[in-house]
């Protein structure tokens, strides 16, 4: 459906190309946002959501799912090590972060 007359802009979303650990928005640019296994091949966690957090809103909404590995893991279960390796190597990850 075209929106035209009900006062909002002829575009609502556009792709952008770019480094989440340096996006090219203004602080505060955005009311919600999600990733979806993408934050867990930053180089640095704590930079990357650093920067999510500085580009949306104060109450804005963030959700993400993401790999990781909890307490219940158990590096000595071969079983649990195999799983771990297929998910990383499927992936793409260089190691699953731990909760």
């Amino acid at each position: 459906k075209n929106a035209k007359g009900d006062g909002l802009p002829d575009v609502r979303c556009r792709s952008v190309q770019g480094d989440f650990m340096k996006q090219p928005f203004e602080p505060s640019s955005f009311d919600a946002a999600y990733a979806i296994e993408a934050t867990c091949h930053a180089p640095d966690r704590v930079g990357c959501y650093s920067e999510i957090h500085r580009v949306l809103k104060p109450g804005a909404i963030f959700a993400c799912y993401e790999w990781c590995l909890t307490d219940k893991y158990d590096a000595s279960n071969p079983e649990h090590v195999s799983i771990k390796k297929q998910i990383e190597e499927g992936d793409g990850l260089p190691d699953i972060a731990s909760t």
